[in-house]
């Protein structure tokens, strides 16, 4: 269990945590299982979906009947303000099927919802499969076989507030920096003393944006924080132009 974030298994004195779940300083809350029944009943067409996290239908029934709790973060669950109505949404990623040893080859879906008293309310379902495996930016020759691409899998979720998109995250980055320098030279002074360095990471993404009443995909792009985003604008550097994906 300890390879899937988020799972905590209750048995007599011994609980297993897996990584993400620290001690008492944990950030992460537990799901609440009627939430998890109250967001998969708007996925009707779905057979017996389970969190990402949860590697398979055993474990699923274990957490369903109390054995096991699960923790909720953003390897596959996202809570924010994600259409700007003011009103909390939630983003899910799903698994159905799969490997029942370790839940290898699930199809693997996103869900984003609105919740409320009333049930809430579905904004998007969308199979990530094929398209998370597409969303590669190291070209030919890095796959397991010389020529073919890089292929991924989900790795999480990020939220862009400044352009409301939903991501699913990869495991690809890559490193922005610049050296930071320093005068030595006695009678310099002011801005010619010497400059800060910055060395950033941003992260390949597969963007949901949302627009005109509804999430559209887009073509995958790199994904930078805000304050990564403030770090380039404050040395001359427009941030929409490293979120473009050059293949």
């Amino acid at each position: 269990m300890g390879g899937f974030p988020g799972l905590t298994l209750i048995v007599p004195l011994l609980t297993i945590r897996a990584p993400f779940a620290v001690a008492a300083m944990d950030p992460y809350p537990f799901w609440d299982i009627r939430q998890f029944h109250q967001l998969t009943r708007l996925t009707p067409e779905l057979e017996h979906p389970r969190l990402a996290s949860i590697p398979n239908a055993h474990s699923q029934a274990l957490w369903e009947e109390g054995g096991m709790r699960v923790h909720q973060g953003p390897w596959d669950t996202l809570v924010g303000d994600f259409t700007g109505d003011g009103r909390d949404d939630i983003a899910v990623i799903l698994a159905v099927g799969g490997s029942e040893k370790d839940g290898n080859g699930a199809e693997k879906y996103l869900l984003i919802a609105t919740l409320d008293a009333e049930g809430g309310k579905r904004l998007l379902l969308q199979r990530l499969n094929p398209l998370v495996e597409a969303a590669y930016a190291s070209g030919a020759g890095d796959g397991p076989h010389t020529g073919e691409p890089k292929k991924h899998q989900t790795a999480g979720l990020v939220f862009d507030a400044r352009r409301r998109i939903v991501g699913i995250a990869t495991a690809e980055t890559e490193r922005l920096t610049k050296p930071a320098w320093v005068s030595t030279n006695p009678n310099v002074r002011g801005d010619n003393v010497g400059q800060p360095g910055y060395v950033l990471e941003k992260r390949l993404i597969l963007p949901f944006r949302w627009s005109d009443g509804a999430f559209h995909p887009e073509k995958a792009c790199w994904y930078l924080d805000a304050e990564s985003e403030d770090t380039l604008k404050a040395n001359g550097i427009d941030p929409e132009s490293e979120r473009v994906l050059r293949r």
